[in-house]
């Protein structure tokens, strides 16, 4: 599966699908049962090396990538822990009650399947795999145009968000949310500082439900990328895709 945005925008990286399901790719990369590890570093395997990447109820990484993966509430049983850590250790939220609020009316999805997939679109097969999701690793150029272009067909001017959550959570379940939403919103991701320390230092995500992926897909012969403006920037992005 290609995609035209991914060409207009002269990615360096492999853009990701995301999606459920009871089998995993062959040599998907997996961690080991019940060890720690950040989900976004299998993220930065898919899109640097175009390798498929798996993760189960037992091989998540940690507690805020149960959540962020769509496979429950992983916080319930460690809300203890979470507290400390994202307050006391990390400093990422002010007091104990703010963690206990952030967890308290956190979007929570339990998939009814076995895996989460992170695969590069260029190796999904259409016709037996349907992504849930498709995520763009972009610099700020690549950023902007996606902004731009997720809100070619709509109404309004609200159709991005940046959210306060784990890397993860960022590429998985909050987009995933929105696919309640009448326009579901582009999610700005990999402002998570603790899920930057594995992403190259430029890239932050772009991700959205795979029927707005079709959209803008759609819409991408016939908005700015072939206008002046883009042209212009799209000169400087040639060295970056290098």
């Amino acid at each position: 599966m290609h995609s035209l945005i991914a060409k207009e925008l002269k990615l360096k990286y492999h853009s990701i699908a995301i999606y459920f399901s009871d089998y995993k790719p062959e040599k998907a990369h997996q961690f080991r049962e019940n060890k720690w590890g950040c989900a976004m570093a299998h993220y930065n395997i898919a899109m640097k090396l175009g390798k498929a990447a798996a993760f189960d109820r037992k091989t998540y990484g940690c507690i805020g990538a149960g959540v962020g993966l769509c496979l429950g509430n992983t916080y319930e049983k460690n809300r203890e822990f979470m507290e400390n850590l994202l307050c006391d250790e990390e400093g990422y939220l002010k007091s104990h009650e703010l963690v206990r609020d952030f967890m308290d009316n956190f979007p929570y999805v339990d998939i009814p399947r076995q895996y989460v997939v992170f695969k590069p679109l260029e190796m999904v097969d259409a016709k037996k795999e349907t992504p849930a999701l498709i995520s763009f690793p972009v610099n700020a150029d690549q950023l902007a145009a996606l902004a731009v272009l997720i809100n070619f067909r709509r109404p309004g001017n609200e159709h991005v968000a940046a959210p306060f959550c784990a890397g993860c959570q960022s590429v998985c379940v909050i987009p995933y949310n929105e696919l309640n939403r009448q326009y579901p919103r582009g999610i700005i991701g990999n402002l998570d500082l603790s899920s930057r320390k594995v992403l190259p230092p430029d890239i932050l995500t772009f991700t959205v439900p795979y029927k707005t992926f079709l959209e803008m897909e759609e819409d991408a012969p016939q908005c700015f990328f072939q206008k002046k403006t883009w042209l212009q920037i799209a000169e400087r992005l040639e060295g970056s895709s290098e």
